[in-house]
């Protein structure tokens, strides 16, 4: 492939991204779906059959300790290793 074509499909690609991007960013400002899993949220069909996401409020807690166990200067790996040792689920895939 020339160098030209090269750059040029890297260019398509950084701006495809970036426009992505900002779709993804202005649905997610909106309260709307964005796709896939959100701990903390569960998504709810309106009459218009757009996908909102609402708090699901056994996962908010959870959230909420993430963060302030976070604030509290704790590591990633020693949340991780709390929550595991609590026994608290990670999210599940949707059926």
């Amino acid at each position: 492939m020339r160098l030209r074509q090269r750059v040029i499909d890297g260019v398509y690609w950084r701006e495809l991204g970036q426009k992505t991007h900002r779709g993804m960013e202005g649905r997610a400002l909106e309260g709307l779906e964005t796709g896939g899993r959100v701990f903390g949220y569960r998504t709810v069909r309106g009459e218009d059959r757009t996908a909102r996401l609402e708090v699901n409020q056994a996962e908010s807690t959870t959230v909420r300790l993430i963060f302030e166990l976070y604030a509290g200067g704790n590591s990633l790996k020693g949340i991780a290793r709390k929550l595991n040792a609590d026994g608290v689920t990670s999210p599940q895939p949707r059926r």
